[in-house]
């Protein structure tokens, strides 16, 4: 295992910036985010860009609407990630050089899945 020389940083870039949109879904309650994400989660991408473009969508599926939305389409893993974690919770796994947490695995296949759409 190489060791890190002294006084220098791991991880000189530092810890990648939370997007300013999953920063505001932190706010909701599990239930509120449950609630709307499942409305989208079971969409086509035809049907969650209707509902996104509707006058009468509530802010709320606004604003989960455009993350699993932007999940989809980008195969961005910290949306991905963060919709699983908070519908699923964090799957409590040691995670060894030999092999990935579910959670990894299914952000993983998301992303992998949205790229060939």
């Amino acid at each position: 295992m190489a060791k890190f020389a002294k006084g220098k940083s791991g991880n000189p870039g530092g810890r990648p910036k939370v997007p300013a949109d999953v920063k505001k879904m932190r706010e909701l309650t599990r239930d509120e985010f449950a609630r709307a994400a499942n409305q989208f989660l079971f969409m086509t991408r035809a049907e969650i860009k209707v509902k996104l473009e509707a006058v009468d969508t509530v802010g709320i599926e606004l604003m989960v609407g455009e993350m699993i939305d932007r999940g989809i389409r980008f195969g961005d893993p910290v949306r991905l990630g963060f919709v699983l974690d908070r519908l699923i919770g964090k799957v409590p796994t040691k995670i060894d050089d030999e092999s990935l947490s579910l959670h990894a695995q299914l952000v993983s296949a998301l992303a992998k899945r949205a790229e060939s759409a």
